[in-house]
């Protein structure tokens, strides 16, 4: 059963109102279970924040640099010194005892750091925009009040266990079960929101109800479960003031432009500057891995490369892996990918699994491998589904499985770069008014190796099993014989092959140029040449190309070959090269 959350609804969310009345909505955003939302309507503000701490329950646990058993953190801004000393001094100066850039871990020990450096202010950001002042944007709590500046309106923040910030150890991610904040001055309904996310997946955006000037507002989520590992808070429609520092997240940073103040405050007018003051959340605890990339169906293609990310949320190391690939992929543990060119096709259930202390969550992933589509034109011999180097009408020509790279006329060994072919005489003709009239002759020559054993198989296949053997495809018509000790054929047939080599008693087989002939008689190849340029219509010594491959002493050799090509529709055609 899937335990993450981006399958799940919520059906049924309890609102908070203002006045204390509870009521019952319908909505969309994906969650955990039953959600709990909290707005205030102005007045009542205090008493809804209270509201929401009541019902995640417990103490507050303040700034308590460890993880603690129950009960919610809280964090206003009162607190950060503006006058530059700050954190030790970890803070960028924007404007001396009025407007300071704060330490994204400045609040590690109360189980949270933020995205970037955002920005605390203590005279309502009246220094750095004379539009803003107490008026607009009066403290919830005195003093300071929290707004962002540098990219955009928007500021993120991240749950980890309560850590001292100092101790240099990396933040360990941890969920809380909700996330409330205090909003100032929102003053158009469905801009300022925040967003609750679990590893990359949205549980769903939720919109703090407008109010008049400088009126502070509550927004408040709660989940059944510790299901919210971040958060995004949207802040109006502009930022009160824009700034750039020489690190956007780390410090030491100064300012590297002029500060510019944001747009004076009119919401009839599509202007809304806000800012937030006190953040309540429940206590951070350890989350369980959880899978986090889509599970919805992948594809991909034979041969074709491929990529998929594994990836998860965890509150510590997190071991990936995936099994139950399709040959040719493979992944990667320390990245979290599975990648590679797929050398088989069909549809595959790929085991999926993250683990760590806390739990492990265990998935399915359907990925389907296409085999590569046939060429809107040209051969068909180009076509190789299952990347063992074999063309599909080669292999079901010598009954193995086009799909199957394990399965190969060189028991299970892959076809390697092709070897030239020294370009052999081939002669077509071909019978549009008659089948079974068709005929193919083809003669050239194969290096021999010294010493090579002609009783010894040369190809093994479910239809050449025993002794030398070769194959041969001419543009899609496959043949394959089975040899005697002098490197015939049976006889009696219509088809045929030989190959002669030279040997002697006292030296054996000598290294060698062995001559060979082909004929495939009262055969039907009009449909398989096709494919070729060798069609149904009147044309005269027009070029056409033939792939000619002949498997032999476990070598693929190939070459293709340019013929002449005349035909009369309805009758005769003829394609040759010499």
């Amino acid at each position: 059963m899937r335990s993450s959350l981006n399958s799940r609804d919520v059906r049924l969310a309890s609102i908070w109102l203002g006045s204390g009345m509870l009521l019952l909505s319908f909505c969309s955003q994906p969650a955990s279970a039953a959600t709990q939302v909290f707005t205030s309507n102005g007045n009542s503000t205090l008493s809804i924040l209270q509201s929401f701490e009541a019902a995640i329950g417990g103490a507050n646990n303040g700034a308590t640099a460890s993880p603690q058993n129950g009960g919610f953190r809280t964090i206003n801004w009162d607190g950060v010194v503006l006058d530059g000393t700050d954190d030790s001094g970890n803070n960028a100066v924007i404007f001396k005892n009025a407007v300071m850039g704060m330490a994204p871990n400045r609040f590690q020990n109360h189980g949270s750091v933020f995205d970037e450096i955002y920005s605390v202010s203590g005279d309502s950001y009246a220094s750095v925009n004379p539009a803003a002042g107490n008026a607009i944007l009066p403290p919830f709590s005195a003093n300071n009040i929290f707004a962002p500046f540098q990219f955009d309106n928007q500021i993120g923040i991240t749950f980890i266990a309560p850590s001292n910030s100092f101790t240099g150890l990396a933040p360990v991610q941890s969920g809380v079960r909700g996330f409330g904040a205090i909003f100032i001055n929102v003053g158009l309904a469905n801009t300022s929101s925040i967003e609750y996310f679990n590893g990359n997946t949205s549980l769903g955006k939720f919109f703090v109800p407008a109010g008049i000037t400088g009126q502070p507002q509550f927004l408040g989520v709660l989940f059944d479960q510790a299901v919210v590992t971040r958060a995004l808070l949207t802040l109006g429609t502009a930022r009160i003031f824009s700034a750039s520092l020489s690190s956007a997240d780390t410090f030491p940073s100064a300012l590297t432009t002029a500060i510019t103040p944001g747009p004076a405050d009119n919401p009839a007018g599509g202007a809304n500057i806000v800012a937030v003051d006190d953040f309540v959340y429940s206590e951070p605890v350890p989350v369980p891995a959880l899978i986090t990339s889509s599970l919805s169906p992948a594809s991909g293609t034979v041969n074709q490369p491929f990529s998929y990310a594994l990836t998860a949320i965890g509150s510590d190391l997190v071991m990936l892996s995936a099994t139950g690939l399709p040959q040719g992929l493979s992944f990667g543990f320390k990245t979290g990918v599975i990648s590679g060119s797929p050398t088989q096709f069909g549809t595959f259930s790929i085991a999926l699994s993250a683990k760590n202390n806390e739990g492990t969550d265990n998935e399915t992933l359907t990925l389907t491998i296409n085999p590569l589509p046939a060429p809107a034109s040209g051969s068909h011999t180009n076509i190789d589904s299952d990347g063992d180097g074999f063309p599909d009408e080669l292999e079901t020509g010598v009954s193995t499985d086009p799909a199957n790279s394990a399965s190969t006329p060189f028991r299970g060994s892959f076809a390697g770069t092709p070897v030239p072919l020294t370009p052999p005489k081939l002669s077509i003709k071909l019978s549009f008014a008659k089948q079974f009239t068709d005929e193919i002759t083809l003669s050239g020559t194969l290096p021999i190796p010294a010493g090579f054993d002609v009783t010894q198989p040369t190809v093994v296949s479910p239809k050449l099993l025993k002794g030398p053997s070769v194959a041969i495809d001419v543009g899609g018509v496959v043949k394959s014989f089975v040899l005697d000790a002098k490197g015939s054929s049976p006889k009696g047939g219509f088809d045929s092959f030989r190959i002669q080599i030279k040997s002697s008693k006292k030296t054996g087989v000598p290294t060698q140029t062995a001559k060979y002939t082909a004929m495939f008689k009262k055969g039907s190849f009009t449909t398989l040449l096709s494919d070729e340029g060798l069609t149904n219509t009147t044309v005269t010594k027009v070029p056409v190309t033939v792939p000619v491959i002949i498997l032999y002493n476990f070598t693929f050799n190939r070459v293709d070959l340019t013929l002449s090509y005349t035909a009369k529709t309805n009758k005769i055609a003829t394609a040759i090269a010499k």
